[in-house]
C-alpha cells in the first residue's frame, strides 16, 4: 500500500444509476482507506517527451524473461546547462553524465546522457519507428565505461559491511 503518492490520481467508478464517478486523490485529498493499487488501475501523472538511449544490453534483450523492458536514459541538451559545466562534461569529467555531439543528420544538439536518470519502459512504448539511430561498436563501448564509470564511482569509499 501507498501512502502518499507523488501525484495525483484520478479513480472512476460506477455511481448511483449506472453514471459513471470521478475523484481526483492526491497528498491534500487521499482516499479514506489510503492508496490501494489494483494491477492494471489507469492513473493520471505528468511526464515529458524527451529523447532517450535504450542503455539495456543487446544479450539481455534477446533474454526470454527480460526482452519485454528496456532501460532508457534521458537525453538533455547540453546549451541549458552554464558554460562550465558544460566543459565539464565535454571533457568527461562529471561521472554522472555522458557528452554527446552534435549530429546534425538527425537533429540532435550537443547533448549529454543523463545516467542518474535511467528508467524501466516496456519494449512496446518504444515502437522502432521513434528510432533515430543504432550505436557504433565505439559508441556502445564509450556507452558501457560510462555506465560502469558512473556506478562504481558512486558508491567509492561507501563500507557494504565486507
Amino acid at each position: 500500500m501507498l501512502s502518499r503518492p507523488g501525484f495525483s490520481v484520478l479513480r472512476t467508478w460506477q455511481g448511483k444509476g449506472g453514471r459513471p464517478g470521478v475523484f481526483l486523490h492526491d497528498e491534500a485529498n487521499p482516499p479514506k482507506d489510503g492508496f490501494k493499487w489494483d494491477s492494471k488501475e489507469r492513473v493520471e501523472a505528468e511526464g515529458q517527451l524527451a529523447l532517450g538511449i535504450v542503455v539495456t544490453h543487446d544479450c539481455e534483450i534477446e533474454n526470454p524473461d527480460s526482452r519485454h523492458h528496456r532501460l532508457v536514459g534521458l537525453v538533455r541538451p547540453l546549451d541549458r546547462l552554464d558554460v562550465r559545466d558544460q566543459e565539464i562534461i565535454v571533457q568527461n569529467r562529471h561521472y554522472g553524465r555522458l557528452y554527446l555531439p552534435a549530429w546534425a543528420e538527425v537533429g540532435l544538439p550537443e547533448s549529454y546522457l543523463d545516467l542518474r536518470r535511467i528508467t524501466t519502459f516496456r519494449r512496446d512504448a518504444l515502437p522502432d519507428d521513434h528510432r533515430i539511430a543504432s550505436m557504433t561498436d565505439f559508441g556502445r563501448q564509450a556507452l558501457q565505461d560510462a555506465v560502469i564509470r558512473y556506478l562504481t564511482e558512486m558508491y567509492r569509499g561507501q563500507d557494504f559491511g565486507q
